[in-house]
């Protein structure tokens, strides 16, 4: 499925519309979402009535179906247990709406994921990462910016709104010194967490942009200096003194952010995958090799292909450039 800017500028009110819903329901399950085409110009409604234009509908209800007098719908359905999606058509749509349609496929399943989640008390994980051809995100230097197009930026802002913390690695920030903010796309800046088991990014002279009114997650016995404007969370850590993403999404959840975007690096993002922490992985491959360079997953050894993780995938051209949406399979 392709989606261009246009098409995912044009859905983008609606779907933080939808999120603002879908977070607000109180009951079991999110309401039934509708995306409708009003004078040229995409609406959301909730357990609206039915509509003779053209509408795009979004629910995790499996029994859900469009209005009755419908004349042309799509219904985007979403699993309620596995947050898989389908697309069941009818009627007619213009190329447009096909392109706005690929937009709300891509994005809805990650707005129920994060209403599934702060409706259960738990955690909706999803990753990102941009990586060459030859599964690189950067130079042996640590040099990465951009691999991605410009396309992929505004999509990991835009995951970035739709969260309610971005995550990254201590050593991402010492490195890059990312804003972690939505510049690029309209939205709610998510919490910013920087993960630095021993606090090291709290001891250099440096204040990070991270840092302040952000939030950093060490070890209980890490020494971490002066906090420069970030709030320290402290969480226990097992002898090897690494950080689990449990107790990092446990102490997170604390704090009232249930739904988390894991945008690297790729230390970060591989342990979270170790761990079976992310419900959803984000893959933007760009066509460049670079021969060499931090490569993209480091995890432990495996004997032999039938051992490797496995993964539904879903893929969306964005202006030329490949994302694959990838589901974690659970092993028999």
């Amino acid at each position: 499925m392709r989606i261009d800017r246009d098409a995912a500028d044009a859905a983008w009110p609606a779907l933080l519309a939808m999120k603002r819903l879908v977070r607000a329901s109180d009951g079991s399950a999110a309401p039934n979402v509708a995306f409708v085409r009003e004078s040229g110009a995409w609406t959301v409604v909730a357990d609206g009535p039915a509509f003779d234009t053209a509408t795009l509908y979004a629910s995790e209800r499996p029994d859900f179906a469009p209005p009755s007098g419908e004349r042309a719908s799509s219904v985007v359905r979403v699993d309620p247990l596995s947050g898989a999606t389908s697309i069941d058509r009818s009627g007619v749509l213009g190329a447009d709406d096909e392109a706005v349609l690929a937009a709300v496929r891509l994005y809805a399943p990650l707005v129920f994921g994060s209403g599934r989640a702060v409706r259960s008390g738990g955690s909706f994980v999803i990753a990102h990462v941009a990586q060459s051809l030859d599964a690189r995100i950067a130079c042996v230097n640590g040099h990465s910016q951009w691999i991605s197009n410009d396309a992929n930026l505004r999509h990991a802002h835009r995951l970035r709104a739709l969260h309610d913390a971005v995550v990254v690695g201590g050593r991402t920030v010492e490195r890059d010194d990312p804003r972690l903010t939505v510049r690029l796309v309209d939205g709610d800046d998510p919490a910013r967490v920087i993960l630095s088991g021993s606090a090291s990014v709290l001891r250099g002279e440096a204040s990070y942009r991270a840092l302040d009114g952000g939030v950093v997650v060490c070890r209980e016995d890490a020494e971490t200096g002066a906090a420069h404007g970030a709030e320290v969370l402290s969480v226990p850590s097992p002898a090897t003194g690494l950080l689990t993403p449990r107790s990092v999404l446990d102490a997170l959840r604390r704090q009232r952010l249930a739904t988390v975007f894991v945008e690297g690096g790729g230390m970060t993002l591989s342990a979270f995958l170790e761990h079976g922490a992310i419900d959803v992985l984000h893959v933007h491959v760009a066509p460049i090799v670079l021969g060499s360079g931090v490569a993209s997953f480091t995890l432990p050894e495996i004997a032999c292909v039938q051992d490797a993780r496995r993964f539904d995938v879903a893929h969306f051209d964005l202006d030329g450039e490949m994302l694959f949406e990838c589901r974690p399979v659970c092993a028999e």
